[in-house]
Order: C-alpha cells, then sequence, then structure tokens
C-alpha cells in the first residue's frame, strides 16, 4: 500500500520483501497470511510468521505461485525466506538503529508441455533502519520517523533446460546472478491522523549491468481519519519514461488483528490491474502492555514524589522505573534534575546552619 516508502516502515507480516530489519522492532508474536492477484494471470499466496527475544527478531515467510486457470498459464513456483534482525542502541526519543538478513530459496517451474525452462535460485537481503521519535504534535511515545535502506535479490539463479546467454555449467544448465536492487526510503507521521513517505530504488544486474540497470523512485502517504481505519496510496516511476505504477487501499486494525485490501495499477505490460489483501494476528500483546503500565506507573509515582518535593523518594523510584525499563530517558532526566535540586537544598540547609 505504500510501495517503497514500505522499506522505511517495515511495521507488518509483509516486511520480508521491503527491509529485512523489520523484525527487530516485533514486540509480539504476528502471524499473517496474503493473497496477490495479477488479474487473469498469477496468484501467489503467503503465510508468514515474526517473533522478537528482547532486542533480536526473527521470522518466516513461505510463497507459493500458480497460474490463474483460464490463461492456460502453467508458471508454478515457490519462495522460503528465513530472516534474522537485531536492534542497536535503543533508547527513548531514538528508537535504535536495526540491522538485518533475509536468506531466500526459491524454484520456479513454466516446463509444462515440454517447453519453458525451470529456475533455482538463492539470494540475500540486507536491511538497515533507524527509527526516531521527533517534531510531532501528539504525545504516543511510539516512533514517528523512519529511514530505511535494503540490498535485495542478491545472488544466483540456476536455470535448467535453458537456451539463453549465462555461464554454462554443463547438463543443460546454465547459472546467472539474479536482478538486485538498492533501496532508500523515509517515513514521517508529523500529526497523528497524517504520514507520508518517499523512495528512491536502483534496479541492476552485475552480470548485465549495462542493460539491466534504472532507477524508480516514488511517494506515498496514509491517512489514519479514526483509530482502527487507515487509508493508503502510493505512485512510483521508472526512469524518466512514462511508465507508472499506483495503488490504493485500506487497513483496518485492533488489538489483536490486522486486515488490508490493495488495488494495484501499472501502466506498463499487459496484465496492468492487481489485488492483494492480507491479514495478521498479534499475540503476546498483554505482556508488553503489562510492562509499558508498569513503567509509566512507576514513572507517574516518582513526578507526584517530585512535585512534593521528596527528592530521596523521588529517585529512588524513578531508579526502580529504570529497572523495568533502561532505556526509559524522562525517569533518567528525572533522576539528574532531582539530585541537582536535592543538592542544592542541602547547600542552602549548610548554608543556614553555618549562619
Amino acid at each position: 500500500m505504500l510501495g517503497l516508502a514500505f522499506t522505511a516502515l517495515a511495521d507488518d507480516a509483509s516486511f520480508f520483501e521491503a527491509n529485512a530489519a523489520g523484525s527487530a522492532a516485533f514486540p509480539y508474536l504476528l502471524v499473517g497470511g496474503f493473497h496477490f492477484a495479477r488479474v487473469n494471470q498469477l496468484h501467489t499466496d503467503t503465510i508468514a510468521l515474526v517473533h522478537s527475544i528482547g532486542r533480536t527478531g526473527y521470522g518466516f515467510s513461505a510463497s507459493v505461485q500458480y497460474p490463474h486457470p483460464p490463461t492456460g498459464e502453467k508458471t508454478v513456483g515457490g519462495v522460503a525466506i528465513f530472516n534474522v534482525a537485531h536492534r542497536f542502541l535503543s533508547a527513548y526519543r531514538f528508537k535504535g538503529i536495526s540491522v538485518g538478513t533475509n536468506v531466500k530459496v526459491g524454484y520456479r517451474d513454466s516446463s509444462a508441455g515440454g517447453g519453458g525452462k525451470k529456475h533455482v535460485v538463492a539470494t540475500a537481503d540486507i536491511g538497515l533502519q533507524g527509527t526516531w521519535s521527533v517534531a510531532k504534535n501528539f504525545g504516543s511515545h511510539e516512533p514517528n520517523l523512519w529511514v530505511g535502506g535494503t540490498v535485495k535479490n542478491v545472488g544466483l539463479s540456476v536455470e535448467v533446460d535453458a537456451s539463453s546467454s549465462g555461464s554454462s555449467v554443463g547438463g543443460g544448465r546454465t547459472v546467472h546472478a539474479t536482478n538486485s536492487s538498492f533501496i532508500l526510503a523515509c517515513a514521517y507521521q508529523p500529526i497523528r491522523w497524517f504520514l507520508f513517505g518517499t523512495g528512491i530504488e536502483w534496479k541492476y544486474n552485475v552480470q548485465e549491468f549495462a542493460g539491466n540497470n534504472r532507477f524508480r523512485y516514488g511517494v506515498a502517504f496514509l491517512l489514519l481519519p479514526v483509530q482502527y481505519v487507515a487509508f493508503g496510496s502510493n505512485v512510483f516511476l521508472t526512469g524518466l519514461a512514462p511508465d507508472i505504477r499506483a495503488s490504493a487501499g485500506v487497513e483496518f486494525k485492533s488489538t489483536w488483528v490486522r486486515v488490508d485490501l490493495t488495488y494495484t495499477y501499472e501502466s506498463s505490460g499487459k496484465n496492468q490491474h492487481a489485488i492483494s489483501c492480507g491479514i495478521a494476528g498479534f499475540f503476546n500483546r498483554d505482556r508488553r502492555k503489562h510492562l509499558e503500565k508498569e513503567v509509566y506507573t512507576s514513572y507517574l509515582r516518582g513526578l507526584r514524589h517530585y512535585d512534593a518535593q521528596h527528592y530521596e523518594e523521588a529517585i529512588a523510584e524513578w531508579r526502580r522505573t529504570l529497572q523495568r525499563a533502561g532505556s526509559f530517558e524522562p525517569a533518567r532526566e528525572g533522576i539528574e534534575r532531582a539530585t541537582k535540586l536535592l543538592q542544592l537544598n542541602r547547600q542552602v540547609y549548610d548554608f543556614h546552619f553555618l549562619h
């Protein structure tokens, strides 16, 4: 729904193909299923599982591709993705930098009826994501600025019974480099109900660099008029040619489930229309919410002690806050201020005692 900008966000179970660093940001177990269909052509079904332990996330995704029966298309295939990511330097306003990698294994067979080709593909992705909580007019402690980058599909493809160019390895097989891409993207949410993003992609093939080297760039936005509904759209262009891809979609999200539906139009090619839908369930959210409640309750107790000028009690309470969440900077800042005021009060007391 957000196109290239989703490389920066990577915040749902479809992150595998957007940014391998995404799993490090999931504080709960996420299980999802997705269906993508080019009208009157190929269909793709995907299941995904994502979880994290501390600052380390991991996930698995499996996809199967099959033809739309009336077309007579015979191509079938599948892709399995294994993911791991870790978040570094996490704090309260700066949410940290995540680094992740995917290992992909794929298979495609279009040889039904005696023609066509078979492909076995092994590739890897590397992703990087940074998140911040900066200038915004709403009070959520969640991030509102995301920056992401990824190198995708770096690897090799083995083509069986191929007659096209490539480095022959004998037995009617050729090995060639896969088409890869490098993406940079950012997204920003200045107010609660509006998010926008942009991205640029460089698609290339190291083996056929001169003939397979192009740029794509695009913009996206997301409207969140109410708590449980979001509307999104994106458009991006390829080079300077009138090759346009545009999408529009809607998302419904509650505490336990997320459902989305997206329509995509491509100006080039004979199959210009595509539809995708997905559903994902969130598990173990209660544990996270319970910890957040404990942290904020402890922090507010410290604020009440601070307001009553009981600085020693405030410092002790905020230290307990940091035991639960070591990166909760408001408690750390509160300790610094309360310590200074406590020292000042002692200096004033000593001055009066001596005089």
